[in-house]
């Protein structure tokens, strides 16, 4: 599975990281720190799955998943979505196709369910 994660927590970042590449060894795992920079890298590469943060400097999550849907990058690709409460979402109900959400701190049992429904 071709996985981006998308967080501006570097602690985050590796736990995830450390989680998809040991537990789930198959998982390719790329790095964005913010929804700019994953934005370049979705404009070069699919994935199979964006793990997201919602809350993040210049580029939000919603705002993200939004440019992503819209524009035709990875558009069809599964989406979670964390946060430390569920956020308020104002867009298009087309954008959350597909998309889920989990709360922050990171259950890694629901997430590594979550994956295996997905795929």
């Amino acid at each position: 599975m071709n996985i981006l994660i998308v967080d501006d927590e570097p602690m985050i970042v590796e736990m995830y990281k450390d989680f998809l590449e040991e537990q789930m060894s198959e998982n390719k795992v790329t790095v964005a720190k913010d929804g700019v920079e994953a934005f370049m890298k979705c404009s070069f590469e699919k994935f199979d799955v964006i793990l997201l943060d919602y809350k993040m400097p210049r580029m939000n999550g919603i705002d993200l998943l939004t440019a992503l849907r819209s524009g035709g990058l990875n558009e069809k690709t599964s989406v979670i979505m964390s946060s430390g409460a569920l956020p308020d979402i104002e867009t298009s109900p087309k954008d959350l196709v597909n998309t889920y959400f989990l709360q922050k701190p990171m259950n890694f049992r629901k997430l590594e369910n979550l994956l295996e429904e997905i795929m």
